[in-house]
């Protein structure tokens, strides 16, 4: 895999990091969403309807003063929700080639 930078994408992470923990934490979140919305849309552009796996753990990040657990244990279900999307991508564009 070849590493590559980029000085927009460098700003962008400088102007990030700046922000307040809440703010990040907000914006981990919003990105683990979009990411998730862009695979259930490719996998129902072959008219199937993705399993999005849940965990009452994702809830937790509702509250107003949810904890630094709370929020790893959030990110585990995300990122692992994640993995399982893209696995259900990979089955459904190999069924279809």
């Amino acid at each position: 895999m070849e590493l590559n930078t980029d000085k927009d994408f460098d700003t962008y992470v400088e102007s990030y990091k700046k922000l307040p923990l809440i703010e990040k934490k907000k914006i981990i979140e919003k990105e683990f969403k979009e990411i998730i919305g862009t695979f259930d849309g490719l996998i129902n552009r072959y008219n199937v309807s993705p399993k999005l796996l849940f965990n009452r753990e994702i809830l937790d990040l509702n509250k107003e003063n949810f904890t630094e657990d709370d929020f790893a244990e959030a990110v585990f279900v995300y990122i692992y929700a994640i993995k399982e999307l893209i696995g259900n991508y990979v089955d459904v564009v190999e069924r279809n080639e």
